[in-house]
């Protein structure tokens, strides 16, 4: 439900651009997300048997050069008990799979999360009375289907096999014009303003001792 003005509507869509969307729409996602790392750990579920069609449109995964090395990941901080082959996660509509590089693990990655989304939502039907397009886009399965050493997701570049994690050039790029901006001119506008914020804070991620100095800022 939202409104516009003195005007209430409910909303039958979860359009981009609309408040509420991102939140109803995330429990939806999360749920996706569950049930696809339930069927991963699922011992009885055969993925060469039971898979969603569109997965055939999904690349072969993508390994980096032999001439690159991997490096030594640091010990963990705490010990883990359960170590699953495949993990899915993701925020919203973007959906990110991390697994082994086995052949058993990695044709079960491929496959979960097409069948969990094919699972939740509905089909489309022929006679749709209003447009919509099917819940599996190739376009968007080529992005973050298929499996690969190197990926960007939600702004940040994933190395693996360096186990790093840095933003694009093109994002430090902007978000370095846009703090530059901001320190040359002695105001700002409200929006500008929160928008910084939520990319440093965003950047806090890595650097969370940084979240520290954004108190000042919020004041």
């Amino acid at each position: 439900m939202g409104a516009i003005e003195d005007i209430i509507f409910i909303l039958t869509r979860l359009p981009f651009g609309s408040s509420p969307a991102p939140s109803e729409f995330w429990v939806i996602s999360e749920s996706v997300f569950d049930l696809g790392n339930d069927i991963i750990s699922n011992k009885h579920w055969d993925s060469k048997v039971l898979f969603h069609e569109f997965e055939s449109t999904i690349p072969q995964i993508a390994h980096l050069s032999d001439d690159i090395p991997f490096d030594q990941a640091q010990p963990v901080d705490f010990p883990i008990p359960h170590q699953p082959l495949a993990k899915i996660n993701g925020f919203i509509d973007d959906s990110l799979t991390i697994a082994l590089d086995a052949p058993d693990s990695f044709h079960r990655a491929k496959s979960a999360l097409p069948l969990s989304i094919d699972c939740i939502f509905r089909n489309k039907a022929t006679n749709e009375p209003m447009a919509r397009e099917d819940i599996l886009q190739a376009v968007k399965m080529l992005g973050e289907g298929f499996l690969c050493e190197t990926k960007i997701f939600l702004d940040w570049l994933l190395l693996k096999r360096q186990f790093q994690i840095s933003l694009t050039k093109d994002k430090v790029n902007a978000w370095e014009k846009d703090i530059l901006s901001i320190i040359k001119h002695p105001f700002t506008s409200i929006n500008y303003l929160e928008s910084l914020i939520g990319k440093l804070n965003h950047a806090t991620f890595i650097i969370s001792k940084a979240r520290h100095f954004l108190n000042h800022l919020r004041k």
